[in-house]
């Protein structure tokens, strides 16, 4: 995953999909957003099954809450 054009999260291996809330930071990075619009792209590698993956912007507090109010996103063709 990067943010903002820098690498700030990569995952070697497949593992189960789920919330993570231990803090093994197999599942979720920390990263600091910058105001206005922030870039994300992730890439995601499909090895012969279907892919189950999720992207979630949450706050720093416990149980990383998610933000539902982001509302507008952008792909890269529309900019």
């Amino acid at each position: 995953m990067w943010l903002n054009g820098r690498v700030i999260h990569e995952v070697p291996t497949e593992g189960i999909l789920r919330p993570n809330y231990t803090g093994d930071r197999r599942s979720y990075v920390d990263a600091k957003l910058k105001e206005g619009w922030d870039q994300f792209f992730i890439k995601l590698v499909r090895k012969g099954s279907p892919i189950e993956a999720h992207f979630i912007i949450a706050g720093s507090a416990s149980f990383y809450h998610g933000f539902s109010d982001l509302m507008e996103c952008k792909f890269s063709w529309e900019l």
